[in-house]
C-alpha cells in the first residue's frame, strides 16, 4: 500500500530476496482508470522508477489497481451500519468511509450514488479472500518512468502474446458485496 519505494529499495539493496518473496499484492496502478494525472494512479506515479523495479523483479506479482476498486465500493448505507454497531471502531470506519464519500462525490463521483473506493482495503481482502477479485489478467505490466505526460502510467499489456514476459496478475473486477461483508465482520471483531 503506497508507494513501492521500500520494496525497491530492499530489492536493490539485497536482490537475494527477492527469491524468498512468496507473493507481492499491491494496492497501485490502473489501466482504465487514474487519479493523479491522466495518466497515473498515485501509488505508482509517486515513484515510478521503484514500481518498475518491482515489476521487473522477478516476484509473483498480484496488483489491486482503480480498475477493481472502483468496481466494490462501499456505500452510504454500509457506513450507516458500521456506525450502528456503536463501537469506537465501527464508528472510526464509518467517519473515514463518509469523509471519502463526501470527497469523492465532489472529485471524482463514483458509478453509485453515496459510495466511494476503499482502495487499500480491497487489496488485503484480496489476500484473504482471493474470490473477491472476479476478473483478472494475467500479462506484462510495466510502468513508464519518461518523466513526460505519461510519467507513472501504469502500461498493462492486454494481447494474448505480449512482447515481454508476463509479471503480473492484474484485476480488472471485484465482488462489491463480498468485499463490503468482509468489512463488516473485520469491523464486528472489535465488538465489546
Amino acid at each position: 500500500m503506497g508507494p513501492l519505494t521500500n520494496i525497491a529499495m530492499a530489492m536493490r539493496l539485497e536482490p537475494e530476496i527477492c527469491g524468498k518473496i512468496r507473493e507481492i499484492v499491491l494496492m497501485g496502478g490502473g489501466c482504465y482508470r487514474t487519479n493523479t494525472t491522466a495518466a497515473a494512479e498515485f501509488n505508482i506515479w509517486a515513484d515510478p522508477e521503484a514500481a518498475q523495479i518491482v515489476m521487473d523483479s522477478g516476484c509473483p506479482i498480484r496488483i489491486i489497481p482503480l480498475d477493481a476498486t472502483h468496481r466494490a465500493c462501499i456505500n452510504a448505507d454500509e457506513s450507516r451500519a458500521f456506525r450502528a454497531l456503536g463501537t469506537p471502531v465501527g464508528k472510526a470506519v464509518a467517519d473515514c468511509v463518509d469523509h471519502r464519500i463526501l470527497a469523492y462525490s465532489h472529485l471524482q463521483p463514483m458509478e453509485r450514488l453515496d459510495s466511494a473506493p476503499i482502495h487499500d482495503a480491497l487489496a488485503v481482502c484480496a489476500v484473504v479472500h482471493p474470490e473477491v477479485i472476479t476478473k483478472s489478467l494475467f500479462t506484462r505490466v510495466d510502468i513508464d518512468i519518461s518523466g513526460g505526460l505519461a510519467d507513472g502510467q501504469t502500461i498493462v499489456d492486454p494481447r494474448t502474446y505480449t512482447d515481454r514476459p508476463r509479471n503480473a496478475d492484474f484485476a480488472l473486477d471485484a465482488d462489491r458485496d463480498l468485499f463490503a461483508n468482509w468489512m463488516m465482520a473485520c469491523i464486528r471483531r472489535f465488538e465489546g
